[in-house]
C-alpha cells in the first residue's frame, strides 16, 4: 500500500492593515497610535506610514491606506 502523502500547510497569514498617520498626529501623539493599535489588535500586522495630511487622505481614497489618523482639522481643500 502506498504511503499517504501529507500536505504541507503554510502557516496562516495574519491580517494586514496600512495606516497613514498624518505628521500632525505623529507630532501630537508620538508612538501612542502604534502602541494603542498593537494593544487593541495584536493579531493584525499593521504598517504605519507617516505622511502629510493631504497625502494621508489621498492614500485612503485611492486604496493605499486602510485608515488615516489626523490630529488637526481638515481644510475644505483636503
Amino acid at each position: 500500500a502506498p504511503l499517504a502523502e501529507t500536505a504541507r500547510q503554510a502557516p496562516p497569514q495574519r491580517p494586514r492593515c496600512s495606516l497613514a498617520v498624518a505628521t500632525d498626529a505623529r507630532d501630537a501623539m508620538g508612538d501612542l497610535v502604534e502602541r494603542g493599535f498593537a494593544a487593541a489588535c495584536p493579531e493584525v500586522d499593521a504598517e504605519f506610514v507617516a505622511v502629510g495630511a493631504r497625502e494621508a487622505l489621498e492614500g485612503l481614497m485611492v486604496g493605499r491606506a486602510d485608515a488615516v489618523v489626523f490630529a488637526g482639522q481638515l481644510t475644505p481643500q483636503d
